[in-house]
């Protein structure tokens, strides 16, 4: 018989929420503090480093434009990724913008931003969004004129 995880910290029962979807991300300050900690203060750290974890291995890539304030594209994963996917995302998706969306050539050059984020739907989120929610994974920064698509 295969026992079931049990989380043993808050920590624990944050991930366990995220990844069973019992708790949505981002969550307000009202829903932690009412469904973790009814009468003491603010699991903010707690809730930062749940999202971290739940993140990690079923999650969501997400690519910034910072330059023009875009959010570019999102890929969901499961499992751990490697670096390879993640490059071919920032390849495909950073061409793809740069052929078809008119605000990336707004300047010479954009720098792009690559996050990770517990599994979800962001493409709607405003820009300054990812800095203050998701793990930062690493940026470039690439030209903007158009390039051909055939690979």
């Amino acid at each position: 018989m295969k026992k079931r995880f049990r989380p043993t910290t808050l920590i624990d029962r944050i991930v366990e929420d995220l990844q069973t979807g019992k708790l949505a991300f981002p969550a307000s300050e009202g829903l932690l503090l009412q469904t973790y900690r009814p009468n003491g203060p603010l699991p903010w750290t707690e809730y930062r480093k749940a999202a971290r974890i739940a993140g990690a291995s079923n999650g969501t890539l997400v690519l910034v434009d910072d330059t023009n304030k875009v959010v570019i594209d999102q890929l969901d994963f499961n499992g751990h990724y490697g670096s390879e996917l993640g490059d071919i995302f920032v390849y495909r998706a950073q061409r793809h913008y740069v052929n078809t969306d008119a605000r990336a050539r707004g300047s010479n050059t954009a720098l792009l931003t690559l996050y990770r984020l517990p599994r979800g739907f962001y493409l709607q989120h405003p820009h300054g969004f990812f800095w203050d929610h998701g793990e930062y994974i690493g940026e470039c920064r690439v030209k903007t004129e158009s390039v051909s698509e055939s690979v």
